[in-house]
């Protein structure tokens, strides 16, 4: 037998193992990178738009976007409010009907102003700003998803000037993620 003569009756003996090699490996990768990838899309967020006024059902409580202002510093209003220069306070007022939630379903939810960005999105959290603004009586700073009347939230958002009016509001709650409602 030549050198090159043991290559074709060493194929004809092994032919079946070669190619359940070739069929099985690929598809095992893709079978294994699949399970993965469902739990990726599962986790991915589902976000809902909600327009002004409207009621969104989320978390067994109704959600409702009363009112979204944006307070510049050289506003009447900014100078009252001690709105810092170069900056927007953006003051949300979110109606959250809790009253039907069970107390075994409690929950916190948050609101956090997003501006896309194509590096990467700037997010801001409500509190920690430097402006003298505070909510009115009957408005709460905390949000909650629990069995309690009917209140408004107030989310206020310190941010750089010119973002207020184009960044988005999403608010969410930990047992609800991945779900988000984004109000509008």
């Amino acid at each position: 037998m030549t050198r090159r003569g043991w290559l074709r009756p060493w194929l004809r003996r092994w032919r079946w193992v070669l190619l359940a090699l070739v069929v099985l490996v690929p598809g095992a990768a893709l079978t294994a990178m699949s399970v993965g990838t469902f739990d990726h899309l599962a986790g991915l967020p589902q976000i809902q738009n909600v327009s002004r006024g409207t009621v969104a059902h989320y978390g067994g409580a109704e959600v409702r976007l009363l009112d979204r202002r944006v307070v510049t510093a050289s506003s009447a209003a900014g100078r009252r409010d001690g709105v810092p220069a170069g900056t927007e306070l953006v003051i949300a007022t979110i109606r959250v009907d809790a009253s039907r939630v069970p107390a075994k379903r409690s929950d916190t939810c948050d609101a956090e102003l997003v501006d896309p960005a194509p590096g990467g999105d700037r997010v801001w959290r409500p509190g920690g700003s430097r402006a003298d603004y505070f909510p009115p009586s009957g408005y709460s700073s905390i949000c909650q998803l629990s069995a309690r009347p009917v209140y408004r939230y107030q989310a206020v958002f310190l941010v750089p000037r010119g973002v207020g009016a184009t960044a988005e509001l999403r608010f969410s709650a930990l047992r609800q993620t991945p779900r988000e409602l984004r109000l509008r």
